[in-house]
């Protein structure tokens, strides 16, 4: 059924981009997927609803009303009104520009592609377009690949950086390609990790990998979490994927290096996952496997040319201090019985 409902999504998202806005009494189809309907005191499976209509979702479905398209997952449970979709519990996404999600006092309009998730950590995340958050005397705009969390009383005019699951039906087909580029990540990370451990290392060993002066590493592997007095940079993934992701965004986009490595220092500081940040700065799993290539082929170079910089050892651990070997010596010669006195010869008779 998910495999069918991904399918569905797919040609949704396609339909729903030259759709035309409708006011009025919403009227739905059920597209895929099971609904019921509350009807008269009891749940009866339905394939249309309309405004007044209280709705269960049994398996994952899509839903069109008007011109938009929800999904909802299952456990999902809401009402139809002639504004849109009034969420009781469950998680939703809308994608269209032509209805309103509603979850107790939270008031959700966009256009592109929106989530709205009730329960325990209610949150609206943004896959596409853009969403403005209302409640009672406060108000927030949501960018692109950006959520907001609900479980607060006030918003604090704070959003984060969108969350994601590789098992997640919206998430495998709204981001898709973030989640491809983690797993990436994640292979040269071991591969790394392997060849040359975790212990930070001097400038002169990233700067066989990419072209960039030994002043400027420091700068450019700012989302590695060790940095020490010497100018060391580590763990090496961590600094190497910086490396690499920054030469990346700066070729796609045209920016200098730091530019482009200040704006991925942002998004990881924010907690963007790797996959979320190239998503963001438009850079391919493609463009990122082309510049690692190259940067192998170098430090290959390097490597034939002269001996490669070294790689900084882990230290020795420090342990007990050596215990001196005892050198066996050998017994003192135990004493001897006393001499007795030889006695005087007999006396003359």
């Amino acid at each position: 059924m998910r495999a069918v409902l991904a399918v569905w999504l797919a040609l949704a998202l396609l339909a729903s981009g030259c759709s035309q806005v409708r006011s009025g009494p919403r009227d739905g189809t059920v597209s895929a997927g099971r609904i019921e309907r509350l009807q008269d005191g009891e749940w009866q499976e339905a394939t249309r609803v309309g405004a007044g209509d209280r709705i269960r979702v049994v398996d994952d479905a899509m839903l069109r009303i008007g011109p938009d398209v929800v999904l909802a997952l299952q456990g999902t449970e809401a009402s139809i009104d002639d504004a849109g979709l009034v969420l009781d519990r469950g998680d939703v996404l809308l994608q269209g520009d032509d209805m309103v999600l509603r979850t107790g006092e939270t008031v959700v309009s966009g256009t592109g592609a929106v989530r709205l998730q009730a329960g325990v950590t209610p949150r609206v995340a943004v896959y596409a377009g853009g969403a403005e958050v209302t409640r009672p005397g406060e108000r927030q705009r949501i960018n692109v690949l950006r959520q907001l969390p609900l479980a607060n009383r006030r918003f604090d005019g704070t959003d984060q950086p969108l969350a994601y699951a590789a098992d997640d039906l919206i998430d495998q087909r709204m981001v898709g390609e973030a989640i491809a580029f983690d797993v990436q990540i994640s292979n040269l990370v071991s591969a790394i990790d392997a060849a040359y451990g975790q212990q930070p290392q001097p400038p002169a060993f990233y700067t066989s990998f990419v072209a960039v002066d030994e002043p400027d590493v420091i700068t450019l592997a700012q989302t590695a979490p060790t940095q020490t007095v010497d100018g060391s940079v580590g763990p090496p993934a961590d600094a190497l994927v910086g490396l690499f992701l920054t030469r990346a965004v700066a070729d796609v986009r045209g920016d200098d290096l730091r530019s482009a490595a200040d704006a991925i220092r942002v998004l990881r500081a924010e907690g963007a996952r790797w996959g979320l940040v190239a998503l963001a700065l438009g850079v391919t799993g493609v463009d990122f496997a082309g510049i690692v290539d190259r940067a192998v082929e170098q430090r290959e170079v390097v490597e034939a040319a002269a001996p490669a910089p070294p790689v900084a050892a882990a230290p020795a651990p420090a342990g007990p201090a050596p215990v001196p070997a005892v050198v066996p010596t050998a017994a003192p010669p135990a004493p001897q019985p006393p001499t007795q006195p030889t006695p005087p010869p007999p006396a003359p008779t």
